[in-house]
């Protein structure tokens, strides 16, 4: 599990008036790297197994629902254009984050990118 930042220790630091965005804002943050994690580990297992196992659209239908039944609706051809894994980053961003919102969605992508626990 990856390390990560918290509000106790930022606030221990001397930044006593963080104010209430900035704490929801690295609490997204830690999500968003939760969720790369994820995807990370999902995209190795598809790399070595060179097909979704069982166990996979298990745990896939658990924490992402809806995103396996989509899959199937686009069919083989379109898979080859956009492999699984992408599918599911870019359903994770939509459906978690909905980063393709404007500046909400940059302002988590660029802070989760640049903690050091990234």
């Amino acid at each position: 599990m990856l390390l990560r930042a918290s509000n106790k220790t930022f606030l221990s630091k001397g930044n006593q008036s963080i104010p209430r965005r900035m704490g929801r804002l690295l609490d997204t943050c830690n999500e968003y790297i939760d969720w790369q994690e994820f995807y990370l580990w999902v995209r190795s297992v598809l790399e070595v197994e060179n097909h979704v196992p069982d166990r996979l659209v298990e745990i896939l239908n658990e924490r992402c629902p809806g995103f396996v039944e989509n899959q199937k609706r686009v069919g083989p051809k379109a898979a080859k254009c956009r492999p699984v894994a992408l599918g599911l980053e870019d359903w994770i961003d939509d459906q978690i984050f909905g980063l393709r919102s404007g500046k909400t969605g940059r302002a988590i992508t660029f802070h989760a990118t640049h903690n050091i626990y990234y």
